[in-house]
């Protein structure tokens, strides 16, 4: 199991470093809307971020996840893992790409995409037109994909240790595995389900908006 979790958790923590990078650039752009935040506030708010960002990674990236830790042997096989590594950069562009559409869309009207996108109807792609009329941000969300994706295939290529795990011990860390990605859609160990509403870390407007990302509340 060691390449597999050593390839899952370069994958997982790079996905959050991108998402954080994205909370910080928007934060930095439009830093009068958050104005109004102390320091404290700030870093409540990143940290709370973090935790949607897992949220929105182990949602859409958790079926490669199981998918790596499957208690059979084929799972080591390199093709498979690779196969799984680039669907999981796939999904993180479009991410991306979302994100930086979003953060468009905040300039406008000083919130993330929400539930005015289910009134929107044949409308929808005028949120992703801003992005391809901003074409610096449309480059430069074509050069951050190529970054990526190198990034990703270093990952992919590195040159780990497999051992071969008995299949009590494979099956025990599916099974981790499964319970680790159960809490983390959750976002929560016990209570209700994180929601947006958990997002407003304190009583103001910006402390949501800035733990929030587009992404997620366009799904949510």
């Amino acid at each position: 199991m060691t390449s597999k979790l050593v390839r899952i958790s370069y994958f997982l923590l790079f996905s959050l470093l991108i998402l954080t990078i994205a909370r910080f650039a928007l934060w930095s752009l439009y830093s009068s809307d958050f104005d109004t935040l102390n320091t404290y506030e700030v870093l409540l708010s990143f940290w709370t971020g973090i935790r949607i960002d897992l949220i929105t990674i182990a949602t859409f990236c958790g079926v490669f996840i199981l998918l790596f830790v499957l208690p059979f042997k084929f799972t080591g096989n390199f093709s498979y893992q690779k196969t799984l590594g680039y669907l999981w950069y796939l999904v993180l562009i479009i991410i991306i790409f979302i994100l930086l559409a979003d953060m468009v869309y905040f300039q406008f009207v000083h919130r993330h995409i929400g539930n005015e996108i289910t009134v929107m109807n044949n409308d929808v792609h005028i949120i992703v037109d801003l992005l391809f009329e901003y074409k610096l941000l449309f480059l430069l969300y074509i050069l951050l994909s190529i970054g990526i994706f190198f990034i990703f295939r270093k990952i992919i290529n590195l040159h780990t240790y497999e051992n071969n795990s008995s299949i009590i011990k494979r099956i025990s860390m599916f099974l981790i595995v499964v319970l680790f990605l159960f809490i983390s859609i959750r976002g929560t160990i016990k209570g209700k389900p994180f929601s947006t509403v958990n997002a407003f870390t304190v009583n103001k407007t910006a402390s949501g908006n800035l733990a929030l990302n587009g992404f997620y509340t366009l799904y949510r």
